[in-house]
This record gives structure tokens, C-alpha cells and sequence, in this order.
């Protein structure tokens, strides 16, 4: 599921995997979904849980979430859903 949210004039898309729902779930297994229409020539995703077991072990919450820079080609973007939510933005 993708949920596109306005910050600051900019959008933001929130995407997740109800793979709880999936009946051919198996762990690790990974969905993929398109954002089209974009402008930017790139977009960063953010994990929404941070790569860590515990709330305890995060030193700094400025670099606890995974982040990667995506390529948008021709107004589009794939990405990979596992099981944890993600943000999507322009930089």
C-alpha cells in the first residue's frame, strides 16, 4: 500500500507490505511497488523502523534508519517493500 502525504509543499509517500495478509508470504520476501509521476531526477526512501533490536541500542536517532537514494526515470521509481514501512521524498 502507498499513502501520499503532503510536508512542507512537498510530497512524501508512505509504503508498506501487509505481508501478514499475503497467504504466499515467506520470510524475506520482498514486494514491488511504482511510484510514478514524479518530477524529482531522484528520490530518498527511509526506513520507518530503525535497523537496530532495540530502542536501547540507538546511539543517535539522526542515523538509525537505513537510507537510500533511488534514480526516477522517466517520472518513475520502483522500490522494494519488506516488512518494515518506508518514507519516500524528494532530497
Amino acid at each position: 500500500m502507498v499513502v501520499k502525504l503532503t510536508k512542507g509543499g512537498k510530497p512524501v509517500y508512505v509504503a508498506w507490505y501487509d505481508y501478514f495478509l499475503d497467504p504466499a508470504y515467506t520470510p524475506g520476501m520482498r514486494k514491488r511497488v511504482a511510484l510514478t509521476g514524479l518530477t524529482a531526477p531522484r528520490v530518498i526512501m527511509t526506513e520507518a523502523v530503525p535497523a537496530f533490536a532495540t530502542g536501547a541500542e540507538v546511539a543517535s536517532y539522526g542515523t538509525a534508519f537505513r537510507q537510500r537514494a533511488l534514480g526516477v526515470t522517466r517520472g518513475r521509481v520502483a522500490v522494494e517493500l519488506g516488512r518494515n514501512p518506508v518514507y519516500i521524498q524528494t532530497p
